[in-house]
C-alpha cells in the first residue's frame, strides 16, 4: 500500500512521542498534523482538515481522550477517518463498548517503538 498522501492527525500532549512519531510518519511517506490536546485537536477538525487515520491519546489535561473520541465518532466528516489509540495506559474498561466497536486499534506505547507503529499505521489504513 502507498502511503502517500494519506494524511494522520496525532493528537497527544507528550512534545517528544509527536516528534518521533511525526518524523517517522513524514519518512514513510504520510502527511502529519500535530494537535496537542483536545481542544486542538477538534479544532483542526472543525476547520476542515479530515486526516485519514487519527492517532489518539488518552491522557491529556483539560478534555481527555475518552471524552475526545465520543466526539469524534460521532462526527459524520470523520465517517472513513480511523481512529486509533496510543496511550500509556490500557483504558480499554473505560471505553462505551459500543465507541470501543468503532476504534480501528489500541496500542499502548511502552509496547511500540516508530517503526511498529508506522507498520500497524500502514495496516489500518489498508483494511
Amino acid at each position: 500500500m502507498t502511503t502517500t498522501g494519506k494524511k494522520i492527525l496525532i493528537i497527544d500532549d507528550d512534545p517528544n512521542i509527536t516528534d518521533v512519531y511525526s518524523m517517522k510518519f513524514v519518512a514513510d511517506g504520510y502527511t502529519v498534523e500535530v494537535a496537542p490536546n483536545a481542544k486542538a485537536g477538534e479544532s483542526k477538525v472543525s476547520g476542515g482538515y479530515v486526516p485519514d487515520l487519527i492517532l489518539l491519546d488518552i491522557i491529556m489535561p483539560g478534555d481527555n481522550g475518552i471524552q475526545l473520541l465520543d466526539r469524534l465518532v460521532k462526527n459524520p466528516i470523520l465517517e472513513k477517518t480511523k481512529i486509533v489509540i496510543f496511550s500509556n495506559l490500557d483504558q480499554r474498561a473505560d471505553i462505551d463498548e459500543t465507541i470501543l466497536k468503532k476504534i480501528a486499534g489500541y496500542y499502548l506505547k511502552v509496547n511500540m517503538i516508530p517503526s511498529d507503529m508506522s507498520k500497524k499505521i500502514a495496516e489500518v489504513l489498508a483494511s
